[in-house]
């Protein structure tokens, strides 16, 4: 179906629905306070509370997320802080360290060379000095588990003893008799 054409007499329906914030204000200024009605004045005063109490609450909101992002801020500000201290420590405590075991390194590395020249010196001799030293005493047992020779002195093995056989109960109340085994009460 073809569009209609507009015929002049009445303006478009999408220019009709437009209101006057669509169009400039020289030609259609708003309408005032007083020319509304009573309902729609309450309605509007009712908006514009409930935007003033919204622009409160978000300015609050708003500080009070600031409040705590700033709380949060220096929170974080804090433990890196702490961590950084933590790792300085650490890093004192390794070089320390480090520097020990260096030391230790050279120290060894000193003693090796010393003792290795040494060794040369004492394999150059071809005629090495023999002391003669007396044989060492054998050291006196402390206690009677060694005997002369070093050795701790054999333990002979515990006797294994059988576990206790418990009786029958009959046997622990009844008592033996002559005349044989009895029940408590006495009968045979």
């Amino acid at each position: 179906m073809p569009k209609k054409i507009h015929d002049g007499s009445r303006p478009a329906r999408s220019d009709r629905l437009r209101g006057w914030w669509f169009r400039g204000v020289d030609q259609e200024p708003p309408p005032r306070r007083e020319e509304l009605s009573s309902a729609v004045r309450t309605h509007l005063d009712g908006m514009a509370g409930h935007a003033l109490r919204i622009e409160r609450a978000a300015i609050s909101d708003g500080a009070r997320i600031r409040r705590e992002a700033l709380s949060t801020a220096s929170s974080v500000v804090g433990h890196v802080e702490q961590l950084e201290a933590q790792l300085a420590l650490i890093e004192t405590e390794y070089s320390k360290m480090l520097g020990a075991v260096r030391n230790e390194l050279t120290e060894l590395r000193d003693r090796l060379a010393q003792e290795a020249q040494q060794a040369e010196t004492a394999a150059a001799n071809q005629d090495p000095v023999l002391i003669p030293v007396a044989p060492a005493q054998a050291p006196h047992p402390a206690n009677d588990n060694a005997n002369g020779n070093g050795h701790a002195k054999r333990q002979r093995p515990r006797k294994r003893q059988r576990p206790r056989q418990r009786s029958h109960p009959d046997r622990q109340l009844a008592g033996h008799y002559p005349g044989g085994w009895c029940r408590p009460n006495g009968e045979p």
